[in-house]
């Protein structure tokens, strides 16, 4: 669903899961238990800022530059990815968040980059960067969205060895 762009959310997951079991389940609390589900895994799961991550938005705000997040959700709905950023003390850096379940689009569509800009105060594509981990994304994303594109990190913490 992501590739062809079409949002794959947690209540789509839930409901996906009710139908499958069918009768197994009690319809009338069984969404709900499930939407709680994925909600706490969420929540007890692990984030690993990459070193200096911290020193390095606190000197970005200090120069006065405005941080905001583009965030293609799977399981883990944005107001706990919000919740975990604030668990690290990170999420005060931003400005705003354009996060894809809330936003409807996916990366690298150009509406949540729009959506992002206008939520940082309306800045035009030509004087935003995309900073991402990801060797996949920064570029066709800025491309699509009209910003420049950087890469934000030379090692993915996941996988182990040198990404860029």
């Amino acid at each position: 669903m992501w590739r062809a762009g079409r949002q794959f959310v947690v209540a789509d997951a839930a409901r996906l899961i009710r139908e499958q079991l069918g009768d197994a389940l009690d319809d009338a609390r069984a969404e709900q238990v499930l939407l709680e589900g994925f909600d706490e895994g969420g929540r007890r799961a692990a984030i690993h800022p990459c070193e200096h991550v911290a020193e390095c938005l606190a000197t970005l705000k200090g120069a006065g530059v405005r941080i905001g997040i583009i965030c293609d959700i799977g399981l883990t709905p944005a107001p706990v990815v919000r919740e975990l950023l604030a668990r690290e003390d990170l999420l005060r850096f931003f400005d705003d968040a354009a996060f894809s379940d809330e936003v409807g689009f996916y990366k690298p569509a150009p509406e949540i980059f729009a959506h992002a800009l206008a939520g940082l105060g309306g800045i035009a594509p030509c004087r935003a960067t995309c900073a991402s981990p990801s060797s996949c994304t920064p570029r066709p994303s800025s491309r699509a969205a009209g910003t420049s594109a950087r890469r934000s990190m030379t090692r993915a913490p996941w996988a182990g060895s040198p990404t860029g």
